[in-house]
């Protein structure tokens, strides 16, 4: 997907290119209706580190997906900071998939840092925790009673 890009009407463009024509730093300037954002807190030639907020979900994913396959670098490491992901779907999945493939086919790493605990548990159900290289986290907490008196009600 080297070289695609995105256009939006009134906004700039994105591209793989090493130099982004907007504030790098703030991608979610270029999709303001999302309920996702995007921003770019590291970049060289050799690694991307992208933190996510909001959330992950069908809404949203082939605009992520396209923008996070511009950015990708030649070699090295990808870093997607989840902390700020406040819903992961399954078609969050699927996109943080397409962008692990398309690592792997480059030859550079995909690494998921920072999830939030519900992000978490979705990937170790997912069976990704392993291959998306996510750093063990804190036990999961165990359920409140009154959460547990509460599902049983229902």
């Amino acid at each position: 997907m080297a070289g695609r890009s995105l256009d939006t009407p009134g906004h700039a463009t994105a591209t793989s290119s090493s130099r982004l024509p907007m504030d790098p730093a703030k991608l979610s300037d270029f999709f303001p209706l999302l309920e996702a954002s995007i921003i770019v807190t590291e970049r060289s030639s050799t690694s991307v580190t992208v933190e996510f907020r909001g959330e992950l979900d069908t809404d949203n994913m082939a605009e992520v997906e396209s923008v996070l396959s511009g950015l990708l670098p030649e070699k090295g490491d990808v870093f997607a900071d989840l902390a700020g992901v406040t819903f992961l779907g399954s078609s969050g999945i699927r996109a943080l998939v397409q962008v692990y493939n398309e690592c792997e086919t480059r030859g550079v790493r995909f690494h998921v840092r920072n999830p939030a605990p519900m992000s978490r548990r979705v990937l170790e159900i997912s069976g990704l925790t392993e291959a998306f290289d996510v750093p063990p986290g804190p036990p999961a907490p165990e359920p409140r009673l009154v959460d547990v008196l509460f599902r049983a009600r229902t």
